[in-house]
């Protein structure tokens, strides 16, 4: 004889399908939500993108800094001075416009680093400092190129820097009372030469020029025309012992063409060719 069904049982059995089919619902309920969540973001997405090139963003960014420049230049910080300082060569004109500042803006919409790569670009400058003084001056340092000698090469004539860089747009005209050094390499090797021949300023005083031969030696052209022979090593001591022959023996006095000082144990002076006197041709008269 078959028992009946326990009635818990049989509750139970019957709700095992329902709970089932209650997880699928939530599942599919969390796909179907998941779903618009992720379109919604690819909406904002694209849409953010299309804003993004056609510059919504930028425009209000740059409206926002406008208003807020604005705003900072009604309480004061507003530009009323640029001060310069170390200009001689510069031509001011060309300083302002590369400045790029107008008295009335703003102090804070004045960009100091894009001025200073502007002002670097021009012949003269080597460098410049530009600082913002608050509330209302822009302060310009000027640091510039300093003229040493000019330097003739290849048919053309250039003023070198402290450097030995030529200086761009520069006239050598301009500056005719500077040393006058000649030949290949001479530019890398001025400064060397200047700064010993500053210690002897009778032989600076006389020189006329300096010629470098073979890019390795100085031969000095004197005024009186004379041709001093500088060793390649050792040049201070040369000027030592040709100070010493002018001073001494009144060397530069005679008439002399050259004077070698190439070796430093040995003095080779070559005197002037004699003149030789004019021939007169006899002609027969007719």
């Amino acid at each position: 004889m078959r028992q009946p069904k326990s009635p818990l049982r049989s509750a139970a059995s019957s709700a095992k399908p329902s709970r089932t089919r209650g997880r699928e619902g939530n599942g599919k309920r969390r796909l179907r939500k998941l779903g618009i969540f992720l379109g919604a973001l690819l909406l904002l997405a694209g849409t953010g993108s299309l804003f993004w090139h056609l510059g919504w963003p930028q425009k209000l960014a740059r409206h926002g800094e406008l208003a807020l420049l604005s705003v900072t230049k009604n309480i004061g910080f507003e530009l009323r001075d640029v001060t310069v300082t170390g200009r001689v060569q510069a031509q001011k004109d060309a300083l302002y416009d590369a400045i790029g500042a107008a008295r009335g803006m703003p102090i804070f919409a004045f960009d100091p680093e894009l001025a200073a790569q502007r002002l670097r670009q021009l012949p003269w400058l080597a460098n410049v400092i530009i600082e913002r003084r608050l509330p209302d001056t822009i302060s310009v340092t000027l640091f510039e190129r300093a003229p040493i000698a000019r330097w003739q090469h290849e048919r053309q004539m250039d003023v070198l820097d402290e450097n030995g860089h030529p200086i761009p747009d520069v006239s050598p005209d301009s500056f005719a009372p500077l040393p006058l050094v000649v030949g290949t390499g001479a530019d890398s090797a001025v400064k060397a030469l200047l700064s010993v021949l500053k210690t002897y300023p009778t032989i600076q005083e006389k020189t006329d020029s300096a010629v470098r031969v073979g890019e390795r030696r100085w031969d000095l052209h004197l005024k009186q025309g004379i041709i001093v022979r500088l060793p390649e090593q050792d040049v201070g001591a040369a000027l030592r012992r040709l100070s010493i022959l002018i001073e001494q023996q009144g060397i530069l006095d005679r008439a002399i063409a050259t004077v070698d000082l190439r070796l430093s144990d040995r003095l080779t002076i070559e005197p002037l060719a004699p003149v030789q006197p004019a021939q007169t041709k006899r002609g027969v008269l007719p």
